[in-house]
């Protein structure tokens, strides 16, 4: 039976796509994000954009907002996972999409019997304080929907990195890593 791999927002659409060319194939691809050019990326699969009318005069979605869409389209996604026996979800936990989406997908997955995992990435130690907790935060809630959880210790990449590593390319060198985990 083919899994099915569900990329969640722009770090998990990233993975997935930088594995996709070195050739991965035998998976059926559901990709959701908030940011259509990061879904425009991916080359195959089903794209899902959850992009809620902007509130307030702020762009980016309010925590609320999503998970009201995703209650929204429970049923569509329930039947974009019919027929497979296992979801895999890729995400980066501390930003606003894979951190609260993650949850409610992989929710929706186990509901429908479905085995369960997650592969994600915390924020690496320099980043602000506040996404390490929102990340905490969504990693606790992740761990209560899944049967397994791979959690990426990003902070072990930079000392093979080097000492002097942009910061660009240790968010490309993890998303080079997240889909092989």
């Amino acid at each position: 039976m083919i899994p099915r791999v569900i990329a969640i927002g722009g770090c998990g659409i990233r993975a997935l796509t930088r594995r996709m060319e070195s050739g991965f194939r035998n998976a059926d691809i559901i990709a959701i994000d908030t940011d259509r050019k990061e879904l425009t990326a991916l080359k195959k699969g089903e794209k899902v954009s959850f992009c809620p009318e902007p509130k307030r005069g702020f762009h980016r979605p309010f925590p609320e907002d999503l998970c009201q869409k995703v209650e929204e389209e429970k049923e569509w996604l329930v039947d974009l996972m019919h027929g497979a026996e296992t979801a895999i979800l890729v995400s980066g936990m501390g930003g606003t999409t894979g951190t609260f989406i993650s949850p409610l997908v992989a929710g929706i997955a186990r509901g429908t019997a479905l085995f369960t995992v997650a592969v994600v990435s915390m924020p690496f130690g320099f980043e602000d304080k506040r996404r390490r907790s929102k990340a905490e935060k969504g990693l606790e809630d992740l761990r209560k929907q899944v049967n397994s959880l791979i959690v990426i210790p990003v902070n072990s990449i930079l000392p093979l990195m080097g000492v002097e590593v942009p910061l660009q390319e240790a968010f490309n060198t993890l998303d080079g890593i997240l889909p092989h985990s």
